[in-house]
């Protein structure tokens, strides 16, 4: 578990007086909820803070830059995220 996790559960635990381990199963429900969103093409908004939403990207030529070989590069879908001005205004103050 990433430190950020870390501090997060302990965070959830002090405010709601969950033992540790009921604050990481409400991390972990929050993180594979929003992961299934994404994952079905629903934009994850979150309001103040960010926007997470599936972007496909078509399939395409290129050129091998080592070689200058042209090369097929396959359809893939890649996740997009948005931070919102509100967020991004509050740490620069």
């Amino acid at each position: 578990m990433a430190k950020f996790e870390k501090e997060m559960e302990a965070a959830i635990a002090a405010k709601f007086g969950f033992s540790k381990s009921k604050s990481n199963d409400i991390l972990n429900f929050i993180e594979a909820h929003i992961k299934q969103c994404v994952k079905d093409g629903k934009d994850v908004q979150w309001t103040a803070f960010m926007k997470i939403t599936k972007v496909s990207r078509a399939a395409r030529s290129g050129r091998n830059p080592a070689t200058g070989e042209t090369i097929n590069i396959p359809a893939k879908d890649y996740v997009r995220v948005k931070v919102s001005p509100s967020f991004t205004d509050m740490i620069n103050e």
